[in-house]
């Protein structure tokens, strides 16, 4: 008698301790400080939200309801996997899109085990610029051409427009006002005194790369604005000759040189035997941009596979080569 209440005990301390410690890891049942949805030029919509407080873990039920016609209801659970994150404690992940754009839509997020509160959320367009950065300077890190923009350096766009938004004179917007949104890579950001906003990178970058920031702007009216600026980091130093070398699923090696390219591009294979071969090049769309040989029998042994990129665009291409089937991919740079 005396184990079994013993039993007993030890069960209800186990389950006791399972409901304490979800409890500590759940989202409190307290609605987000702010929340808005947001669109793009291309279609993309997302619900970005500042919680009432943090949690160790990213659990969330993101719910979307449009009043009136027509009708749109959307449940998101929201991870760890998807959510974005964003300077300042904002969070945020991508929805479909809304039936129209000038839609009215009501919000609800709330741990999983909340009750749904829905409230009116406001819906507005996310902006879309580009700023190109020429960078001089960079290094073969091993295959890879790497750089670091070490000195202040002017968003020419986000400059332009946060003074349109916001106006080129008087105090306008101040640094602890901006926030990137979801940041694949960690920069700094200033304003000077005539109102332009200059970066420096944290993080060495990969030569003629491309990150999207959306920023989130806020004018000294308080009016709040929203902005993707996809900066783009182009070096226009001289050719480093970076070479990317591989290993290929059959035991042969693979490599590609000059990295980044201007003109022209060589393959070399080392082959363990004859073997069918492709090689075909994709933009970061996974667009197909070039085909430079198609299913062609190669001979045992080392291998060189010319190309040119002079006809394609500056930025960065994935170079797809297929060796009897077995797939290889290397990152390209075209300057």
């Amino acid at each position: 008698m005396i184990l079994r209440n013993f039993s007993l005990i030890l069960i209800m301390f186990a389950a006791l301790m399972v409901v304490t410690l979800k409890s500590s890891f759940a989202q409190p049942c307290i609605p987000p400080l702010k929340q808005v949805v947001l669109y793009d030029t291309v279609g993309n919509y997302y619900v970005y939200w500042k919680p009432s407080s943090t949690t160790p873990t990213i659990d969330y039920k993101v719910q979307v309801m449009c009043v009136g016609l027509p009708a749109c209801f959307f449940s998101i659970p929201v991870t760890e996997a998807n959510v974005l994150k964003m300077n300042g404690g904002y969070l945020g992940v991508k929805i479909p899109p809304l039936p129209t754009l000038v839609s009215t839509v009501k919000l609800s997020i709330f741990g999983p085990d909340c009750p749904d509160q829905f409230t009116f959320a406001f819906v507005l367009s996310l902006d879309i610029i580009t700023d190109n950065l020429d960078i001089a300077i960079a290094s073969c890190d091993d295959d890879t051409c790497k750089l670091v923009v070490n000195k202040w350096t002017k968003l020419k766009k986000l400059t332009s427009y946060a003074k349109d938004k916001c106006g080129a004179g008087g105090p306008g917007i101040s640094p602890s006002t901006v926030t990137a949104i979801d940041a694949p890579i960690d920069i700094l950001l200033r304003k000077t005194a005539t109102g332009n906003w200059q970066m420096k990178s944290i993080d060495t970058l990969v030569c003629d790369s491309c990150y999207v920031f959306n920023f989130q702007v806020t004018c000294s009216d308080g009016s709040i604005h929203y902005v993707q600026d996809t900066i783009c980091f182009n070096y226009t130093g001289p050719d480093l000759g970076c070479r990317v070398i591989g290993e290929m699923p059959d035991g042969g090696s693979f490599g590609l040189y000059p990295n980044p390219a201007s003109g022209k591009c060589t393959i070399e294979l080392d082959l363990v035997q004859a073997a069918n071969v492709s090689v075909v090049l994709y933009n970061t769309m996974g667009q197909r941009v070039k085909d430079v040989i198609m299913s062609e029998m190669l001979e045992e042994g080392q291998q060189e596979i010319d190309f040119n990129v002079s006809d394609l665009t500056t930025g960065i291409y994935i170079v797809e080569v297929r060796v009897n089937g077995q797939v290889i991919r290397s990152m390209l740079s075209r300057f």
